[in-house]
């Protein structure tokens, strides 16, 4: 099978935050808008086009308030313009 992908595109789609992991449980887990962004970053660099985001409160609990996705959506798209975004609450 070697060499069955090569020269495929291919859409890669990073989970960053999960709605279950909390920092007592996995410290690496990004919790905050600044995290999530600095992830999307991260994970963009090196070639991933879509990622997927739930949002959290200010200790760390999913919130489906819409504040909070908007500072999400707009500091991922400061650094990485054109990947797609899909949230989830």
């Amino acid at each position: 099978m070697k060499g069955v992908l090569e020269n495929q595109k291919l859409i890669v789609k990073a989970a960053l935050t999960g709605m279950i992991p909390m920092k007592e449980d996995t410290p690496n887990v990004p919790i905050t808008p600044k995290e999530i962004a600095e992830d999307a970053y991260r994970v963009y660099k090196h070639g991933a086009s879509v990622v997927h985001v739930h949002a959290r409160d200010e200790n760390g609990f999913p919130t489906h308030k819409a504040v909070v996705f908007r500072e999400i959506f707009e500091r991922i798209k400061e650094k990485c313009p054109d990947i797609i975004i899909c949230a989830t609450t």
